[in-house]
């Protein structure tokens, strides 16, 4: 309704990009995207750049679930073509857009949407039958993953780009390309923050020392506490 009281024809707003640059890249295809490339998909997937499994690589198993549970029936079966359908059309879409990488960010941004249906591929693992290895692979993972994206969050989500966009269109697999994410990584598990407390009096040392503690302080014991043999032999006891 709010471009059609504007311009007096239903659209979508994106149509009417005002910097030139991504107007002139929304013109391409249908509102942007063309064919998906195939040196996108490697950096949306698997590469430090913009990769998803690399940066939450629990979803490995969310992936591995998904086609187990397309092998079942019922619900189960559905969600479990909900869960590959939608990885793969966001990935087919995110890969064929022009501006593929997202701009600001830590991964792939225009993904998000995936996390409606894609991570519960993780049910079929986390499971009271499952062995104590699977829940501690699924654990273990779990653990990479918010180590990985925990201290990103916390600085700031919005990594700026360290190349241009045209640099990212050229991108080739193979290619020599810096992670500005890891520098927030870096910055966060070599205690950095505590030379930005000493520059900033009003920011308390402990704010950042309890988040960088936090971390293993709660997600160990969570780990330890769910493998189900541990579950079971708590039960039994008097």
């Amino acid at each position: 309704m709010k471009t059609y009281s504007i311009f007096g024809h239903f659209a979508i707003p994106y149509e009417f990009a005002a910097v030139p640059q991504y107007r002139k890249g929304m013109a391409q295809g249908f509102m942007g995207v063309g064919a998906p490339q195939i040196n996108a998909l490697w950096y949306l997937t698997v590469h430090p750049l913009r990769g998803l499994f690399f940066w939450s690589p629990v979803l490995l198993f969310a992936l591995a679930g998904c086609l187990y549970q397309i092998r079942s029936r019922g619900l189960e079966r559905f969600i479990g073509i909900l869960g590959i359908y939608t990885l793969i059309g966001y990935l087919l879409f995110n890969s064929g857009y022009f501006l593929w990488w997202g701009g600001w960010a830590m991964g792939p941004r225009l993904m998000l949407p995936i996390f409606i249906a894609f991570p519960l591929g993780l049910a079929y693992f986390c499971r009271l039958e499952r062995s104590s290895r699977v829940w501690g692979s699924v654990a273990a993972l779990g653990i990479v993953s918010i180590a990985l994206t925990l201290p990103v969050s916390l600085l700031d989500p919005q990594v700026p780009q360290f190349y241009s966009d045209r640099h990212y269109r050229s991108l080739r697999i193979g290619d020599s390309v810096r992670t500005p994410a890891f520098r927030s990584v870096k910055f966060f598990y070599n205690l950095g923050w505590r030379v930005a407390d000493r520059e900033d009096p009003s920011v308390p040392k402990s704010v950042s020392l309890s988040a960088a503690c936090l971390i293993p302080a709660i997600l160990i014991p969570i780990a330890i506490r769910s493998l189900p043999g541990r579950r079971d032999r708590s039960r039994n006891k008097p």
